[in-house]
C-alpha cells in the first residue's frame, strides 16, 4: 500500500517532466496565416500649377527617408536593365516578390494619359510590381527613385486585419524649374539674403487603404496614385 500511494505521488511529477521535455518541440512563433500578395501600381506625377504651394512653408532640410531595410525592385524579364543574357525560367510557382511588371501589364494607363494630357500635371514615374504584405514587423519598404535623383524614398505595404500603405517620398523639381513651381527660396545663413535655390519637397503619409479602390495620396506639389490588387498567393517555397 505504501508502494501505491509512492507512485501516485510521483506520476503527476512524471507528466510534468513529460510535457517539459516535448514543449520545446513546438514552434513558439508559428504563424498557419499564409502572407496575402498583391499586385501594386504606382503612379507619381507633378503639380505643374504656378502657384502650387504658394501658401505653404517648407523646412529647408525635411529629411531623409529611412531606406536600411528597403528593397530594390528587379527589372522584369526581358527588359534592357536586367540583362541579355537572363534566362527566364516558367514555373507553377507564382509571381516573383519584389519584381516589376512589364509596362503592357499597367493597368493605369488611362489615369497615366489623363494626368499627362493635362496641362496642370506631369506623370514623374509609373511603375507596378507583385509583393506579399506582411505584418509591419516583418515586411520591407520598396526602394523607389529617378535616375536624375528628382525623386526618392519608399513605399511600404503592410497587412494585419486590414492593409495599410505608408509612403515617405522626396521630390527635387527639375533643373529647369529649381525654385520649386511656387518659386520658393531658401535664405542664405552667411548674409541673411534670400537665394533661389532647389527645394526639397517630402511626403509622409501612413493609412488604412481599400484594395477594391484606386488610392491618392496628396501634396501641394506632388501627388501619388496607389493601387493594390489582391492575388494568388504563391506557394511557401516562393514567399521571400
Amino acid at each position: 500500500m505504501k508502494r501505491l500511494r509512492s507512485m501516485r505521488r510521483r506520476i503527476p511529477c512524471l507528466l510534468w517532466l513529460l510535457a517539459a521535455s516535448v514543449w520545446p518541440t513546438v514552434p513558439v512563433h508559428a504563424d498557419p496565416t499564409p502572407a496575402h500578395w498583391y499586385r501594386v501600381e504606382l503612379i507619381v506625377f507633378a503639380r505643374l500649377a504656378p502657384d502650387a504651394g504658394a501658401h505653404e512653408t517648407w523646412p529647408a532640410q525635411p529629411g531623409q527617408p529611412d531606406l536600411k531595410d528597403a528593397v530594390e525592385l528587379t527589372p522584369p524579364p526581358g527588359s534592357a536593365a536586367s540583362g541579355p543574357g537572363e534566362t527566364v525560367v516558367v514555373t507553377p510557382l507564382g509571381p516573383v516578390p519584389y519584381r516589376e511588371l512589364p509596362s503592357d501589364q499597367y493597368q493605369l494607363d488611362g489615369a497615366a494619359k489623363l494626368l499627362d494630357a493635362s496641362p496642370r500635371y506631369r506623370v514623374l514615374l509609373h511603375l507596378a510590381w507583385q509583393q506579399p504584405a506582411l505584418d509591419p514587423r516583418s515586411a520591407h519598404p520598396v526602394h523607389i527613385q529617378l535616375p536624375d535623383g528628382s525623386l526618392d524614398g519608399s513605399v511600404l505595404l503592410t497587412r494585419r486585419r486590414y492593409l495599410h500603405a505608408a509612403l515617405d517620398l522626396l521630390y527635387r523639381p527639375g533643373a529647369d524649374s529649381a525654385a520649386g513651381p511656387a518659386g520658393a527660396t531658401t535664405t542664405n545663413s552667411t548674409d541673411g539674403a534670400g537665394t533661389t535655390a532647389p527645394v526639397v519637397y517630402r511626403m509622409q503619409q501612413h493609412r488604412r487603404i481599400n484594395s477594391a479602390a484606386l488610392n491618392y495620396f496628396d501634396h501641394p506639389l506632388f501627388g501619388v496614385l496607389l493601387e493594390a490588387t489582391p492575388i494568388d498567393s504563391p506557394t511557401e517555397s516562393n514567399s521571400p
